[in-house]
């Protein structure tokens, strides 16, 4: 669902600024992006975060988000071992 559908305010400069962490106007954003980061960049502080996302989002949150990550990181790797450019 989109967030105009949900009436959020998204800041949508943040949401695709990969250095930024924090609050965009999604609910648990800075405890997603936080995860996401640390998932991403493989650093040793990744569980930390996804307690942390855990505890905001709820078990079945935390699993959705880490699908997620999951999922676009598969489509990269197929993207890039065909050569199609992301």
């Amino acid at each position: 669902m989109s967030g105009d559908a949900l009436g959020l305010e998204i800041d949508l400069d943040a949401v695709v600024d990969r250095d930024f962490v924090g609050e965009v106007g999604i609910p648990a954003s800075a405890e997603l992006l936080a995860f996401t980061h640390a998932v991403q960049m493989r650093r040793d502080d990744a569980a930390e975060h996804r307690h942390a996302l855990e505890r905001r989002v709820g078990a079945d949150g935390m699993f959705e988000a880490a699908a997620t990550i999951a999922a676009f990181n598969g489509l990269v790797r197929v993207a890039d071992g065909t050569g199609i450019p992301l």
